[in-house]
């Protein structure tokens, strides 16, 4: 088991596009988007920026060798659009239009419209977490990153490497400019404030199965969150930021 104190350096960088979509895993024909990258499409962003190839990775990302967590910079907002897709319903691919078959077919998409976050990662691979911090502060990547679908193309921007500090905090109200777990808070409502909360999933196992699956809360409109802790869940000071590591 790891201990709190593990998460010794940190890789902070903001991550941003024009569009995103991650997909929900309980949408089927109307695709619906979590608003944040959840634990796998980090996984996948970030083995992006490394150049690992598709499916390789998963070992890595564990929720024993690999923290996360996520500030929002800008307001989740959501958009439907129709997406031209080809049309499979006859059990054959064809661009062709026959009798009573549609070559293509409108599916209404749900995406997050300029999408923009702060990333915290630790990486239990040190000589993996230089790399990365590398690539990033250069602002290169082996692949190009995107934000859940190939089109939506992501950019990034190094924040800095940063030594977290535990908070001591008591069981009362504490602010926390990240997300974090339902379970190991209570949210303290404040005026003006927008609270989502969604399951996600942590991680992939090697066949791409969904080995766990997290309720978080997060804030729509990009404020911080004041929270009763429910739990000895650690939560850190990085940059004069409050956050909490999944």
């Amino acid at each position: 088991m790891m201990s709190a104190n593990s998460i010794d350096k940190v890789l902070v960088f903001d991550l941003w596009g024009t569009y995103g979509h991650f997909r929900r895993l309980e949408s089927t024909t109307s695709p619906l988007t979590y608003s944040i990258p959840t634990g796998t499409a980090m996984a996948g962003i970030i083995a992006a920026i490394l150049g690992f190839e598709r499916d390789s990775y998963y070992d890595l990302f564990t929720p024993e060798t690999f923290k996360y967590s996520i500030k929002t910079l800008s307001p989740i907002r959501k958009v439907r659009l129709n997406i031209s897709l080809i049309n499979t319903k006859d059990g054959y691919f064809t661009l062709i239009k026959r009798k009573g078959h549609e070559p293509r077919t409108l599916i209404p998409y749900e995406f997050l419209i300029n999408p923009k976050y702060r990333v915290y990662v630790w990486l239990k691979d040190k000589e993996l977490f230089k790399k990365l911090a590398k690539l990033i502060k250069e602002h290169k990547s082996y692949y190009t990153p995107y934000l859940g679908l190939a089109p939506l193309i992501a950019d990034f921007k190094f924040v800095g490497i940063e030594t977290p500090q535990i908070i001591e905090h008591s069981r009362e109200c504490i602010r926390v400019d990240s997300i974090i777990e339902k379970k190991h808070a209570t949210i303290i409502p404040k005026e003006g404030q927008k609270y989502l909360i969604e399951r996600i999933p942590r991680y992939f196992n090697k066949d791409r199965v969904v080995q766990e699956f997290l309720d978080i809360i997060l804030e729509a409109t990009g404020k911080p969150i004041f929270i009763r802790p429910e739990s000895e869940k650690p939560i850190y000071v990085v940059r004069h930021e409050n956050v909490v590591f999944i």
